[in-house]
């Protein structure tokens, strides 16, 4: 049932002009990341060369190209996901879908899967970019596939958040201002200073930047993988307690 309700929404998305648009622009703005740190990469090597430790090309394309990815997964995750469950709600058919005999769960996980593997396609095409230097050079695909698995994660986490504000409001574009400054809020929790050590060390280990940076540097930590599931988990359970919540309501 989670896959049939995965494939429907896949194909509304496939529908709505929304999703072309923004997987179009999302694929010239990686062009252009990718070029660019390229030509950064180029016309830096003979200062490279004079460094002792200095980065290979997929080092230095990592920092320039998939580190500000992760940005504009954030400001897409809220546009794709506003309306669907806030336009539903609005228009009666998740009424409808409540009638079914599948739960909440499965309608929150399937929605959720929906929209996220297109967002993953979305990233893989962007992956191909870095992976096509193998024709000339050798770079570390071990190191591309940790920054890919970190931003799929990261993707996935705001898809999360973002379905969680679409279930509480019956206005999409609520919807993704919410979500979007929440996932911002979460973004630059982690930059400021604290006086206090502990509210220090809780904060940056809220931040979601601080959880990322590890893949982009090649490394898995089980507590980064712990946190974007963790993450994940709770807002996707706070949207089926939503739902949930509204289906009391009806009843009563």
């Amino acid at each position: 049932m989670i896959g049939t309700i995965a494939a429907q929404e896949l194909r509304l998305m496939f529908r709505s002009p929304l999703a072309w648009v923004i997987a179009a622009v999302m694929q010239l703005v990686f062009a252009w990341l990718f070029l660019s740190a390229l030509e950064q990469f180029v016309t830096s090597q003979a200062k490279l060369a004079s460094l002792p430790d200095a980065p290979g090309v997929t080092a230095f394309v990592i920092a320039r190209y998939v580190a500000p990815a992760a940005i504009i997964m954030l400001l897409i995750s809220p546009l794709l996901c506003m309306r669907t469950l806030a336009e539903e709600q609005r228009s009666g058919t998740l009424v409808l879908l409540r009638a079914a005999p599948v739960s909440m769960t499965h309608i929150v996980l399937g929605k959720f899967l929906g929209i996220f593997l297109l967002q993953w396609a979305m990233l893989s095409l962007a992956f191909a970019m870095p992976l096509s230097l193998a024709f000339f050079t050798s770079p570390d695909a071990g190191s591309l596939f940790t920054a890919w698995l970190g931003i799929s994660l990261f993707a996935a986490a705001c898809t999360a958040l973002s379905l969680y504000f679409s279930a509480i409001t019956r206005q999409p574009l609520i919807a993704a201002f919410a979500a979007f400054a929440a996932l911002l809020f979460l973004w630059l929790l982690g930059t400021g200073s604290f006086s206090s050590e502990t509210a220090s060390a809780i904060l940056h280990g809220l931040s979601m930047p601080r959880h990322l940076n590890s893949f982009f540097r090649g490394l898995l930590d089980t507590r980064d993988l712990l946190y974007f599931a963790l993450f994940i988990t709770l807002f996707l359970s706070l949207a089926v307690i939503k739902l949930d919540s509204l289906r009391y309501t009806e009843a009563h």
